[in-house]
């Protein structure tokens, strides 16, 4: 591979994870987002068992839809086991098709 070749790669992948939310590559936000896509969208097939890259687009919509935009990625045991909380209930909200409690309470 020709270094110019390289180099619009390593371009294009840091253009990506810059406008990629971080939700997307969390294990429990990836399923909280995938949740709330198969209620808004129920005519798409989202996959169950797989991480169903192809959504991505539309799994970032979600994230807007949520209003998680602006929600830091969690850095420290506290912060992660406050995110762990704050999307189990916005699940359990979602699955329950009730309004979805702001991240930050």
């Amino acid at each position: 591979m020709t270094n110019k070749k390289a180099a619009c790669r390593a371009r294009w992948r840091q253009t990506r994870a810059a406008s990629r939310h971080w939700l997307l590559d969390a294990i429990y936000g990836r399923e909280l987002l995938k949740d709330k896509l198969r209620h808004a969208r129920p005519d798409l097939k989202v996959p169950f068992w797989r991480d169903g890259w192809e959504l991505d687009p539309l799994l970032e919509q979600q994230v807007h839809a949520l209003g998680l935009r602006e929600w830091p990625r969690p850095e420290g045991l506290v912060q992660h086991l406050a995110y762990l909380r704050a999307v189990l209930r916005m699940a359990t909200a979602v699955h329950f098709r009730r309004p979805v409690p702001h991240w930050g309470s």
